[in-house]
This record gives C-alpha cells, structure tokens and sequence, in this order.
C-alpha cells in the first residue's frame, strides 16, 4: 500500500529553505545478473531526486530499466513534471540556477536492464569522484535508452566512470551519453 499519492505537475522553488538530499544507503539488494546497493524502484519505474543539495555518497540508486533524473535547484524557479504512464521526467528551464551534485566514493547510479534505462543529472557542477560510477547498460533484446548530464562543469575522475553498454553478441544499441557540459 503507497503511503502518498500525489499527481502534481510542477515543483515551485521559492524562498523557503529546503532541505539536502542524501543517499549512503548501501544495503546489498539480490538480483541477477549482479548485486546492487542502495536504494531501488520497481523495474521499469522511475526515480527523482529534486532539490537544492543532492549528494550520493558510497550509496547507490537503481531503477533497472527505469529512469533516474537528479536535478538540483540553487533559486526561485518552477521545475515542471511529467507523468507518463509508469514513468516521470523533470522538465527544468534554462532560467531555473542549477547547483551542485556530488556523487561520490564508491556511489552508484544505475538503471541497467533489458533495454538499459535512462538517467538524467540537471546541475551546475556534477562530480563523480573516488570510483563513482553512472552506469546504462543494455542486458537484453531491446536498443538501450542513454545517459544526459546537463552542467555548466562536469567532473570526473579518481576510477570515476560513466558508461552504457550493450550485451556482447547483441543485436541491439546501447544507449548514448549526452554530455552538455565543460569537462574538468
């Protein structure tokens, strides 16, 4: 049983403080083909953090197949929200001031499956650092559906990666990575 249901369509950012978005959760999940950490969504559901500080440190986030959209908000602004059957997407304007996201030591973002998800970072400077990785890969038999990082800078390094990748042997693509960004 959901404990909130909600069908906005906007998010209003005004002067009102909000809080920091953190995720450590590093407790093992079981799942084939592989082990995730973190915190998870049903396959093929979505997962969106919004606010004025995010950082994933030594967490993990997944939504095999799903979607994950990180965008984090410096001011006043309107970020809108799109309800598309079983998955949501931000829709954040150029006059809304990004922030900061910081994924860091050992973090995970995740959205492999069959048709290897997709993820979405909206900020002004994404750091991945100390073995972080951002990863879309495609296990099964359908094109995969990419990685976009919109920022003014974009930092990664320390064993960082950021990757989508099909199945060996595969008929199908993997996803693109859509960079928008100054690389550090």
């Amino acid at each position: 049983m959901p404990l909130l249901n909600v069908n906005p369509s906007a998010f209003l950012f005004n002067q009102i403080a909000s809080g920091r978005i953190e995720n450590r959760s590093n407790t093992e999940i079981s799942r084939r083909p592989e082990r995730l950490l973190g915190l998870q969504v049903p396959e093929g559901r979505s997962l969106l953090l919004l606010g004025r500080e995010i950082l994933i440190d030594g967490g993990g986030l997944n939504a095999a197949n799903g979607r994950i959209e990180l965008a984090r908000v410096a001011g006043e602004g309107t970020v809108g929200l799109t309800v598309n059957g079983n998955n949501l997407s931000l829709s954040m304007p150029d006059s809304v001031a990004r922030g900061n996201i910081a994924i860091a030591n050992n973090a995970r973002v995740n959205v492999s499956g069959k048709g290897g998800g997709f993820i979405q970072f909206q900020g002004s400077r994404v750091s991945l650092t100390k073995t972080s990785e951002i990863t879309a890969d495609t296990l099964g038999e359908e094109d995969g559906q990419g990685i976009s990082i919109r920022a003014s800078q974009l930092i990664v390094r320390d064993g960082s990666q950021i990757s989508t990748t099909a199945r060996e042997n595969s008929q199908e693509n993997s996803g693109v990575i859509t960079i928008n960004a100054d690389l550090v």
